[in-house]
């Protein structure tokens, strides 16, 4: 007989038929059925045996926390003497991607269905979003990723819907506004509200960067009306460099100058005085950038004729200072997934570039695996962990950045620099990548290393284990 495929994780439901399912028999628990002619009691048992080698095993623990990591019959055991009836058993498979049984049906001792084979599959949807004037990516490494036949990945991730746009935001900063928009503006475009709790968002964004302020102080000697190679007291300007870049260019509005302050001091006294604001301007200096689109560290300051003279109000020397409130860019992020929300948001731009291939697909497969559970942190609904999984929460990771359980296959962690070093082995490495002792940058893998493949293989995708993890929220509720 034919090997049949199962798609555990569906429900019996039309909605989820089409792309290989063709009945509602192909998804969720497999059914057996037994027709008894006359009144004799009699009942019948269901034996699920492994169907050649390869099927993933799942550990005790792993059975004892999670029912849909092992098998579950139910129906009725007997006719209840009832003749002219029909039984029907259901048989729950676990979860693990790829595994082969064969069922089989016995009537006292003796068998009376036989050669049923399945294999076990799984399956969630996805909708492509893009931002205005932003570029969605091809997705096909991302439904290989999880459809590897070679190592028996078994998920599916089938798209669906319009490549929707949604309303442009220029940067995805941590402000909670800024992500009720964005939340919003994907709901409004979501398409696959009935596969909920199946089903997430991928949109492509421009920025994900997030920002603080940075003071700046910048102090001169000067001697007036001396006239310096550099600085002119009469119409002058002065250049100060900040520590890291500016948030210029960034957003929709460039408020990336938050306070400005400029007093000068006469030699022996305390007697500070304020140059008047509309003596002087301050802008960034845009003669050079360090990347693509942007990447500014200079702001120039420069004072309208007689400014600084005026102030001087008879007096020759003394100092003049600058003090700056600047917005500064502190980190980028390459994506992230809503812990609780089916969205997934990935950025066309890092570090003011255009995002590599290699890293979006990094990004984009390493995000999906946080969708789906990945690194399982062998609790809950989760497979059993490994050696190299890691959290920031534990304390040998404190003050890491990497937000998440992750893996560290190739990488080390120093606490006492808070830094990673090594060549990381698994898309699951909390960053794009890392750097050996000599400097040299190496990529994370668009992969999964050999440590997390029983999990990818084992994980539980069903609606109940979504509805706890990464599908509690659907977009279309916003």
């Amino acid at each position: 007989m034919a090997r049949s495929k199962q798609w555990v994780n569906l429900p019996k439901d039309d909605k989820f038929k089409g792309d290989g399912i063709d009945t509602k028999a192909d998804l969720g628990p497999v059914k057996i059925s037994i027709k008894f002619k006359n009144g004799n009691l009699a009942g019948f048992r269901v034996r699920l045996d492994a169907d050649g080698g390869g099927n993933i095993v799942y550990s005790a623990a792993e059975r004892g926390r999670n029912a849909n990591f092992r098998t579950v019959v139910a129906g009725s055991a007997t006719n209840m003497g009832t003749p002219k009836c029909r039984l029907t058993k259901t048989i729950a498979l676990p979860a693990g991607g790829g595994n082969k049984y064969k069922l089989t049906a016995t009537y006292r001792k003796k068998e009376v269905v036989s050669g049923i084979k399945v294999e076990v599959r799984k399956r969630l949807f996805y909708q492509i979003m893009h931002m205005k004037d932003q570029t969605s990516h091809a997705t096909a490494t991302l439904d290989s990723a999880f459809l590897d036949t070679a190592r028996k990945f078994y998920l599916e991730l089938k798209k669906k819907g319009a490549d929707a746009e949604v309303p442009l935001i220029h940067n995805i900063d941590d402000a909670d506004a800024t992500h009720n928009s964005f939340i919003r503006g994907c709901g409004a475009a979501y398409e696959l509200k009935d596969l909920h709790p199946y089903s997430f968002v991928v949109c492509y964004v421009r920025y994900i960067a997030d920002m603080a302020t940075e003071s700046v102080s910048h102090e001169l000697d000067i001697d007036a009306p001396s006239v310096f190679a550099k600085f002119n007291w009469d119409a002058g300007s002065v250049t100060i460099e900040t520590r890291r870049y500016l948030a210029f260019e960034l957003e929709e509005v460039d408020d990336w100058l938050l306070s400005a302050t400029c007093t000068f001091t006469p030699d022996g006294t305390t007697d500070t005085r304020d140059i008047d604001p509309s003596n002087y301007t301050v802008e960034v200096d845009t003669s050079s950038k360090a990347f693509t689109y942007g990447g500014r560290r200079k702001v120039k300051v420069t004072f309208t004729s007689g400014a600084v003279r005026r102030s001087l109000i008879g007096r020759t020397k003394g100092k003049l200072n600058i003090d700056l409130d600047v917005k500064v860019v502190t980190g980028w992020t390459n994506g992230f997934a809503y812990n609780g929300i089916n969205l997934i948001a990935i950025a066309n731009r890092v570090r003011w570039r255009n995002m590599t291939a290699a890293c979006r697909q990094y990004t984009l497969n390493h995000e999906v695996g946080h969708k789906i559970g990945m690194t399982g942190a062998g609790t809950g609904t989760s497979p059993d962990s490994h050696a190299d999984y890691y959290h920031q929460s534990l304390p040998a990771y404190a003050g890491t950045n990497h937000s998440g359980p992750h893996c560290k296959k190739g990488a080390t962690y120093t606490l006492a620099t808070t830094s990673w070093s090594g060549t990381p082995g698994c898309v699951m490495f909390g960053a794009n990548a890392a750097y050996d002792a000599g400097g040299t940058e190496h990529a994370s893998p668009p992969e999964f290393c050999d440590k997390c493949e029983p999990m990818v293989r084992k994980i539980d995708v069903c609606g109940a284990t979504n509805l706890t993890n990464g599908f509690q929220t659907s977009l279309d509720d916003y």
